[in-house]
């Protein structure tokens, strides 16, 4: 089938398959500041695949609903992955500095992730860089990775669909936004707080974080432990909170009754007259 291989080879080397054709990027693409990529050719599928390259600038990259691979790479500056159709990050390495504050910027239908997102910086614990971590999706998997967002960097996830296998997210704060949540051997942590939107009620996970809202309810997670929250069990959390709220109501009412009281009996012990009578011995 006729495509034009003249749009697609100005990226690099181009190979035509039955169902989608893959394009090779080449190293130089990484010294752009700006890559539009062009989409499906005749209903073929295009699958780019960014093999050790070094992103030495900002990039933003407008994936044109393609197929984007990433293995092997170098970004040390911010990048901006967007109109994505399926994204992979795998075995790439994330040099930040705290020049500036860095972020990835994940949009695709499908994100797979089998990454160590780690800052490898050798200065970090001196400039402390901010790098902020934003994926958006219909389904977001990571597998076998540890992302992590140091210092006051954060995590955000928006999918309809997250699914956590063997894998360790962590950051000062951890917002997960998703209808179905799937884990398997898998950790969330935060320095400061994690928030959890889940439509679906149904989310099993080891959680470490001082405060934790899952749904608008705040959870006693401050020790390393397993959660498992479906609809019935968060209506049981709610009915205790509200429980534990109104038993420390009539606390507080009844302390402030004592007080009354005490101020009251102390009020009418100093309004009180004292007579001293004098007996003399005969």
């Amino acid at each position: 089938m006729f495509f034009n291989r003249s749009k697609l080879s100005k990226y690099g080397r181009v190979e035509e398959e039955n169902d989608m054709i893959k394009v090779y990027v080449k190293k130089s693409v990484g010294y752009n500041h700006k890559i539009l990529l062009t989409g499906s050719q005749n209903g073929k599928r295009v699958r780019y695949l960014f093999y050790d390259i070094n992103f030495g600038d900002e990039t933003i990259i407008d994936g044109s609903n393609c197929d984007l691979i990433f293995h092997n790479c170098t970004f040390t500056e911010s990048i901006n992955i967007k109109n994505a159709y399926f994204i992979q990050l795998k075995n790439n390495r994330y040099v930040f500095y705290g020049y500036a504050n860095n972020y990835v910027n994940l949009n695709g239908h499908t994100i797979l992730i089998e990454d160590n997102f780690i800052n490898e910086s050798k200065v970090k614990e001196y400039d402390r860089p901010f790098v902020k971590l934003n994926i958006n999706g219909e389904s977001v998997i990571i597998e076998n990775s540890f992302v992590c967002s140091e210092y006051s960097g954060n995590i955000g996830i928006n999918s309809k669909i997250i699914s956590l296998k063997n894998s360790t997210i962590s950051s000062p704060y951890v917002y997960l936004n998703s209808a179905y949540f799937y884990n398997d051997e898998s950790m969330i942590k935060a320095l400061k707080e994690i928030k959890i939107d889940n439509s679906n009620y149904g989310f099993t996970c080891a959680i470490k974080s001082p405060v934790t809202i899952y749904n608008n309810i705040e959870l006693n997670t401050s020790n390393s432990e397993i959660i498992d929250l479906n609809k019935d069990s968060l209506e049981l959390l709610k009915a205790r909170i509200q429980l534990l709220n109104t038993l420390h109501k009539v606390e507080m009412n009844c302390n402030r009754k004592n007080d009354d009281t005490l101020t009251d009996m102390q009020r009418k012990l100093n309004e009180r007259k004292i007579t001293k009578v004098l007996k003399m011995d005969k």
